[in-house]
């Protein structure tokens, strides 16, 4: 994302003309709201890979759940 791509952008000010909130057209908002949404991804996966490598490779020893586990969770949550 560019900072072409959130303008324009408003600034309320306050009566010492001090800048106390910004103002965003929705599709700048959406397209902001977005590439946070996907750099917490990729931060997330990232730290996994890390938990992943550290624990040599085996997921158990990671801590992660198979998926076995984690289906009927979902299973119920859907019910």
């Amino acid at each position: 994302m560019t900072a072409e791509a959130i303008h324009p952008v408003q600034f309320l000010v306050d009566a010492k003309g001090e800048r106390t909130a910004v103002v965003l057209d929705v599709r700048a908002w959406e397209l902001l709201s977005e590439w946070i949404e996907t750099v917490t991804d990729r931060k997330i996966a990232l730290d996994s890979m890390s938990e992943l490598e550290a624990a040599g490779g085996r997921p158990e020893r990671a801590g992660w759940l198979s998926w076995d586990e984690v289906r009927d969770f979902w299973d119920e949550e859907d019910s």
